[in-house]
């Protein structure tokens, strides 16, 4: 515990007489007058400030309440409000660090995702946009204040579950242990002054299986000039990234793997022979490989911090979306207009995903059938769906089946169709869609006097 930190602690004095408050009170003041100059020393030093230093000279509290003043001290919110889309040359540079973080975390419908230093909000919205529900968490109150603006001011069409505000005392999260399933963190990680204990709590309320993701600068981003500014003049914790130590720290707290990123926002544009050239392995491609390389090296590290193995995947996302459907007609292939036909159906999951019941909504796998009329080009898509009689709490597994009967929707025409049985994960999508097959089953309507 550094001399200052002792001053926020809440430490207390064993003795209670008068003697002991006066000397706790003496104390406290000689902590004060030392560091106090130590302070002014380093602001007002023409040398390049040392982050461990300033880290050092102020408490977790104080530069919680650095942030806060910053967000409540912003008079038009506008531009806060306009991020991603804030800046011309930085708007590309963001959206493509921000679509690597979501292809890292494979986010699916229905998650709970904890936005670490989310400020003004902006990946909270586009992730509520996708179907998960966001934890939307900062030390600044009213930071919080304008990401809650955000959501009034554009609101995201139903369905998707409205976000949670957390504010963060720069210590620990209010929220139960293993109760979120991925952390996100955008620029934010490098202005803390506690990175072991704010990974430590991460790993708390990730559920086994969670990621905590992070884009960050790099390992010589407190020597920018960018960094020095903010430090000196405003005293923000601008820290360097340096991998290899924060993941000593995730190690120590419970963390099971950390994967980086190899990657480059800035494409190069070439001429159809060098695009080729590339495609083929010529020199061109060692010339974007070191762009790579000199962008990793000095602009962003992208890492992901897991908590155990994921388990087996289910099918709130495309990914691994098979199945075998065959389907047993009873009554045969004719029916009289306003009858109902039953049908036997035997579905096999032959996917690498678990299918979520239907008690689930999202995501929850139910059996479909898209209409086909004979001798014309209609299709009703979705034109049939019920749900499969499935266990409530597992669903159904990869390699099992399940055989059941249902009573079956009949067009309300007479004439000749086909159903085209297939699967479809809820809001999520079609089977075949994603290359599961189909089965067919003709059937013709007659009238009542035929």
């Amino acid at each position: 515990m550094t001399a200052l930190s002792w001053l926020t602690s809440g430490k207390k004095s064993e003795d209670n007489s008068l003697t002991g408050k006066s000397n706790a009170t003496n104390q406290v003041q000689a902590l004060l007058d030392e560091i106090l100059p130590k302070r002014a020393a380093l602001l007002e030093s023409k040398s390049p400030i040392n982050v461990r230093t300033l880290m050092e000279l102020y408490t977790v509290e104080e530069l919680c309440e650095t942030a806060e003043d910053y967000y409540r001290n912003v008079e038009d919110t506008s531009g806060l409000l306009a991020k991603p889309y804030i800046c011309m040359s930085e708007t590309p540079e963001l959206l493509g660090v921000f679509s690597q973080l979501l292809l890292g975390i494979k986010p699916v419908g229905g998650m709970d995702i904890l936005d670490f230093g989310a400020g003004p909000g902006w990946a909270s919205h586009a992730l509520t946009s996708l179907g998960a529900k966001m934890i939307v968490s900062d030390v600044s109150i009213s930071g919080l204040k304008i990401a809650a603006d955000r959501f009034k001011r554009s609101p995201i069409p139903s369905p998707h579950v409205p976000p949670k505000f957390l504010h963060f005392n720069g210590r620990t999260f209010d929220l139960p242990n293993e109760s979120v399933d991925r952390i996100i963190c955008i620029d934010a990680f490098h202005h803390i002054p506690n990175p072991a204990e704010v990974i430590g709590e991460m790993s708390r309320i990730l559920r086994l299986g969670g990621v905590a993701a992070f884009a960050e600068p790099g390992p010589k981003h407190s020597w920018s000039p960018g960094a020095q500014y903010e430090m000196r003049h405003h005293q923000v914790v601008e820290n360097d990234v340096v991998i290899e130590d924060i993941w000593a720290m995730a190690k120590q707290v419970g963390f099971s793997d950390i994967r980086l990123a190899v990657f480059c926002t800035s494409p190069f544009h070439v001429s159809m022979n060098e695009f080729n050239e590339f495609l083929a392995g010529g020199k061109s491609s060692s010339q974007y490989l070191h762009t790579s390389q000199h962008y990793m090296q000095n602009s962003r590290r992208l890492f992901f911090l897991s908590k155990g193995a994921e388990g087996i995947a289910d099918s709130r996302s495309t990914e691994g979306l098979q199945a075998s459907i065959k389907i047993k007609e009873i009554g045969g292939p004719k029916v009289r207009l306003g009858d109902t036909l039953s049908i036997t159906a035997k579905v096999t999951n032959t996917g690498k995903v678990r299918w979520l019941p239907p008690c689930h909504g999202l995501g929850s796998v139910w059996l479909g059938a898209h209409l086909h009329e004979k001798g014309s080009t209609s299709t009703k898509s979705g034109f049939f769906t019920t749900p499969l009689p499935t266990d409530e709490a597992k669903g159904l597994m990869p390699g099992k089946s399940i055989e059941f009967t249902f009573e079956l929707t009949v067009p309300d025409k007479t004439g000749d169709f086909d159903y085209e049985f297939d699967m479809v994960s809820q809001q999520v999508a079609w089977f075949h869609s994603v290359g599961s097959p189909t089965t067919r089953m003709s059937l013709s309507v007659y009238g009542a006097n035929r």
